[in-house]
């Protein structure tokens, strides 16, 4: 059992490091962009030709790269050896990779720093309620508390947030890892030298990034036509702007076929496909791409219930399982994983490791530790490959705990053609030279000039931009400044022409809260051609309140009604209220009531993810004059989730007055600080709060 509070944890607000110092192997090349590679002894002495072999090759690539060596006890070793090789005279350091037996922090009370995870860590083991990340390894600014190391496996080890850190990711370093789980040692160090191998091939070969397969599994973002279609031109847009008819993207979606698997497996069997983009619901040893069909039994049969036993009770989803990719020779050398835990490199067989270590030529893989949100920007990173950056210089703008690069963050494509303008956007410090970037013909330069400037520049221009992905990056821009007239400009998005677009400006409306948008939602709800946006109105206008929600039935009726289909309207209404996020506030609103503290947490803590306007003021009583301290303290820390919120400074005081409450315990004091210090940064990642 993990013990809790300060008292407890061994502070590491920097850390202590007493062992001896690791063997460092310094770049046989001289200066240049610095990389560590830190592999652990036992697997550096195992595979210590193909990394050698590794390190010249960093070199004439122009990186410095550093081995270190060591037995690396403890996650502090690690991050200690980094700050020790920041510190040489002359090493400019950018990236990480992590090979072999490295340790892995567990991350607790950190929640608000993912896109979906809010697991109850005090009803679920920790193992479960944790997030595996490197983020304790490339960003030096988080501040981390120990807690203990895992006694079921020695790379684990549990730290939690400590309330004094950052309430932001901004990574400093882009990172990368090769930590195959499960099996022996010597088959896990085998593993790692097959790798380095392929990486080695696959390097030579110099891939330009022309042909990309797009696939959609079941039951994904509501099964929506207009958002695969939105993917699709998304990824030329990044990919081949001003070369477009040498791109070629390939989609394939269960919407269209059940037969995801068997096609996305030949596509990838293509040695001409270099990247391959997945969307689908994923478990750490698995893809769910497909639904399985029913057995080939007669009507007779399952009328008369004798084939009961073998016919589905509801649909089961077809696995890519990582048992087959280790044995598939997959050609796309890069894949992003928008999917669930394929990348949870704390359990012995994780679906990213499979594809790194397999047969094929995959080097790269984009995946996530936990559950992660389905409507993020999930292929934004991309739009850097096309002009020559690494998929580390691409992971490192991701700003979620749970979302990791696994594989060499040094790879990189050859340019489909040259992109001198989206290389100097994403190098320049220069306010002056980036605000001419807004202008340049390329979409991706210009996205990623509003993205440098951030509030150096107002990025209200780039809502008007003709390509969707910057008016994106213009969006994430000005929610972080969180101006007077947001909703004004994400009402006027909901009539975007791209789905991508007017679902962000759905969801922000809903956290925004302010009523006025009802009308502009409702209108979405009911007539909005891409169902996973209707999802999200829907859902916006239940965080508005139920009179929201009725209405919204109440006009799909009549409209049905109009139009001479009244059968409709029934069926429209019950659709409109299971697009409604769950658990309603009513629910919340009664739990919050109940005698039972428990159940009073059990009412606090949904309102972190579902920001039910009705539930706000009990929230707040419950903040205030609660009885029980530990329902207290949730409270506050899920009021740090209501950063958008028209009523935010409502919310501001009554954390302030809490966090200054001496007749308070210390929890609900620092609970309602670190809320407070959460609501005033506003959120982490801006379109998805």
């Amino acid at each position: 059992m993990l013990r809790s509070g300060c008292a407890a944890a061994a502070l590491l607000l920097w850390p202590r490091w007493t062992a001896a110092a690791p063997t460092l192997w310094p770049p046989p090349a001289g200066p240049g962009r610095g990389v560590a590679v830190v592999v652990d002894a036992a697997t550096y002495q195992a595979a210590r030709e193909e990394l050698q072999a590794y390190q010249r090759s960093l070199g004439r690539r122009g990186y410095a790269g550093w081995l270190l060596v060591d037995q690396w006890a403890r996650p502090e070793a690690v991050r200690a050896a980094l700050e020790q090789l920041r510190a040489r005279p002359g090493v400019r350091l950018e990236g990480l990779f992590l090979v072999g037996e490295i340790p892995i922090v567990m991350a607790r009370d950190a929640q608000h720093l993912t896109s979906a995870f809010k697991m109850d860590q005090e009803r679920y083991p920790p193992l479960r309620s944790s997030v595996p990340t490197d983020r304790f390894y490339d960003d030096r600014d988080l501040r981390w508390e120990f807690l203990e190391a895992d006694p079921a496996d020695p790379l684990r080890f549990y730290y939690r947030l400590a309330p004094s850190s950052p309430v932001h990711l901004r990574k400093d370093l882009y990172s990368g890892r090769l930590t195959p789980r499960g099996g022996t040692a010597v088959e896990r160090q085998a593993a790692v030298r097959r790798y380095f191998a392929k990486l080695a091939a696959v390097t030579r070969r110099s891939e330009v990034l022309d042909r990309v397969v797009l696939a959609m599994g079941h039951g994904y973002v509501s099964e929506s036509s207009a958002a695969l279609t939105a993917h699709a031109q998304e990824l030329r847009d990044m990919l081949g702007y001003g070369a477009a008819a040498q791109l070629r993207v390939d989609t394939i979606a269960q919407l269209y076929d059940n037969a995801v698997k068997p096609r996305l497996l030949q596509s990838l069997a293509d040695p001409a496909v270099d990247l391959a983009v997945i969307h689908s619901h994923g478990d750490s040893a698995a893809l769910l791409l497909d639904t399985a069909p029913l057995p080939a039994t007669s009507a007779a049969e399952r009328e008369s219930g004798q084939a009961a036993a073998e016919v589905p009770a509801a649909p089961k989803p077809w696995h890519l399982a990582s048992s087959e990719v280790a044995r598939l020779p997959l050609r796309a050398e890069v894949a992003l994983l928008d999917a669930c835990f394929t990348g949870s490199f704390a359990d012995p067989d994780y679906l990213a490791a499979a594809l790194l270590t397999g047969p094929g030529d995959t080097v790269a893989v984009f995946a996530n530790s936990r559950n992660v949100r389905q409507d993020i920007w999930s292929q934004e990173p991309l739009a850097l490959l096309r002009a020559g950056l690494s998929v580390g210089q691409a992971q490192q703008r991701v700003r979620f705990l749970e979302a990791h690069l696994f594989g060499d963050p040094t790879y990189a494509f050859r340019p489909l053609r040259p992109a001198r303008s989206v290389v100097e956007a994403y190098r320049s410090t220069d306010p002056r030279r980036l605000l001419a970037l807004r202008q340049a013909a390329d979409p991706v330069a210009r996205g990623l000039a509003y993205e440098r400037l951030g509030r150096a520049a107002d990025p209200r221009p780039g809502l008007g931009d003709p390509a969707p992905l910057v008016r994106l990056k213009a969006l994430r821009e000005l929610v972080a400044l969180r101006p007077a007239d947001l909703t004004r400009r994400l009402v006027a998005l909901t009539s975007d022409g791209d789905a991508q677009v007017r679902k962000f400006a759905t969801i922000l409306l809903g956290d925004q809260g302010d009523p006025r948008a009802a009308a502009d939602l409702t209108r979405l709800a009911i007539f909005d051609p891409c169902s996973r946006c209707r999802w999200q109105a829907a859902q916006a206008l239940g965080f508005l309140g139920s009179r929201f929600e009725s209405a919204v039935s109440a006009q799909a009726a009549q409209l049905w009604t109009e139009l001479g289909y009244p059968e409709r309207s029934t069926l429209l209404a019950d659709q409109a209220s299971r697009y409604l996020a769950a658990p309603p506030a009513e629910w919340a609103v009664q739990h919050l009531a109940d005698a039972d503290p428990a159940r009073r947490r059990l009412g606090v803590r949904p309102l972190r993810g579902n920001r039910y306007r009705e539930a706000l003021p009990r929230l707040l009583d419950v903040l205030k004059a609660d009885r029980d301290q530990t329902v207290r303290a949730n409270a506050a820390e899920a009021l740090g989730w209501w950063s958008l919120d028209q009523q935010r400074p409502e919310i501001a005081s009554a954390l302030a007055a809490a966090a200054r409450d001496g007749g308070s315990p210390p929890m609900v004091r620092t609970a309602a600080d670190l809320a407070l210090r959460r609501l005033q940064a506003g959120p982490n990642e801006p379109l998805v709060p």
